[in-house]
């Protein structure tokens, strides 16, 4: 009997002790959360009196400057609320500061269903002057909103799953321009040429216009949309229709070197050229002299980097020149219609054509010059002035007739 009682009383301190220790680790893990939520409540209080300390002096300079008799004109870039640089240290960190003007921006954000909004219609004339398909504006509206309507020739959720490589579409505010890359059937030559035209909606802004005036933002804008498109497209049609002015194939490595040089180059120099307008430096001076407000390290710099990118792009053109002389009188000998166009200008007799093209007949045309994939047909690559009885048809569809009307 005493032993049993022994045993029970040494299970019941044992217990004891258990218990004991696990309200000790409670208590002790309640404690250190608890300490550690203080400190960091008190960090966050910390940053937020810092962050609105920031917002203080962003009133200051702009109350500053609003008093200042220099700028009662206008507004610039080149004034100190404009400085990217702005910041102050503390104890434990550094707060940095930029006051942004958003006037002059576009907020696709805000682009809705109603076709009289002021930003769809910036949107809509701008997308038709860089005649691009006008279903991206209703795409941009079903990327922002939440709902899973489909707006016109818009795309929803069940359209992106529907991808190669499925994704599902934000249903939320862009935060990047980027992110317009994702948008049903956005191409890298749309986006290119959507990224280089927005810079001109900034000139388009009277307000941001006036300080952007006569800086690099203008030169960078211009040559981004005049130089890197026109002239590579005038490229482009020289390397197409090289074969049938010349009867012989150009050198394609040096043909890639040159595209390479000359379209990373071309970015390269211009890109950097938008910051430097923005902070003011402005264009056709020579020598900056003493104004180190505008032509900041930074600018320097750059200026630095623009130039030797030019002369490397500018040097790289001597591949084109090279592959021309050199393929007009060396190249491989070119098979008639080498890219397996349409269009009439190879269906000539001879590479390059003679005088007069056909010679006395001219050819009869069966189809428009752009008419792949025609229905039935064997090849993609039907030329126009072939009849519809000749055309090869494909596994399936022998007995049918190939229907093109004749134009």
């Amino acid at each position: 009997m005493k032993t049993r009682c022994k045993g029970i009383a040494l299970i019941s301190v044992l217990l004891v002790v258990v218990v004991g220790t696990v309200l000790a680790v409670r208590m002790i893990t309640t404690q250190s959360l608890s300490t550690i939520r203080a400190g960091t409540q008190s960090i966050n209080m910390q940053a937020r009196e810092y962050a609105l300390g920031g917002e203080e002096l962003a009133r200051q300079i702009l109350g500053e400057d609003m008093r200042s008799t220099e700028s009662a004109s206008w507004d610039h870039l080149g004034e100190p609320w404009a400085n990217p640089n702005l910041s102050f240290e503390f104890e434990n960190g550094e707060v940095s500061l930029q006051i942004i003007d958003l006037q002059g921006l576009i907020n696709l954000n805000a682009v809705t269903e109603r076709q009289n909004s002021r930003t769809s219609r910036w949107l809509r004339t701008y997308i038709d002057d860089l005649q691009v398909d006008s279903a991206f504006q209703d795409r941009i509206i079903d990327w922002v909103d939440s709902d899973n309507a489909t707006r016109g020739l818009g795309a929803e959720e069940y359209d992106y799953l529907a991808l190669a490589r499925p994704f599902r579409p934000a249903d939320g505010p862009i935060t990047d321009i980027s992110e317009l890359r994702l948008l049903l059937d956005m191409t890298p030559e749309i986006f290119e040429l959507l990224n280089g035209g927005l810079t001109g909606l900034f000139l388009g802004n009277v307000i941001v216009d006036v300080p952007l005036s006569d800086t690099y933002f203008v030169v960078a804008h211009f040559h981004m949309v005049m130089g890197i498109a026109p002239v590579q497209v005038v490229f482009a049609a020289i390397y197409h229709w090289f074969p049938l002015m010349t009867g012989r194939m150009y050198n394609e490595t040096l043909g890639q070197l040159h595209f390479w040089f000359t379209f990373l180059g071309s970015y390269l120099i211009y890109f950097p050229m938008h910051y430097i307008g923005l902070i003011g430096v402005p264009r056709r001076y020579y020598e900056m002299g003493q104004t180190e407000a505008l032509y900041t390290q930074s600018a320097a710099d750059l200026n630095i980097f623009i130039t030797l990118t030019a002369l490397v792009t500018g040097f790289a053109q001597i591949f084109f020149f090279i592959n021309m002389f050199w393929s007009r009188k060396y190249g491989v000998p070119a098979e008639k219609n080498p890219w397996k166009a349409n269009s009439l200008e190879w269906r000539t007799p001879s590479m390059p054509p003679g005088h007069g093209n056909f010679g006395k007949e001219l050819p009869v045309v069966y189809r428009w010059p752009y008419d792949f994939n025609v229905p039935g047909s064997k090849d993609d690559f039907v030329p126009q002035d072939v009849p519809n009885s000749d055309v090869e048809l494909a596994e399936g569809y022998e007995g049918t007739e190939i229907k093109a009307e004749r134009t």
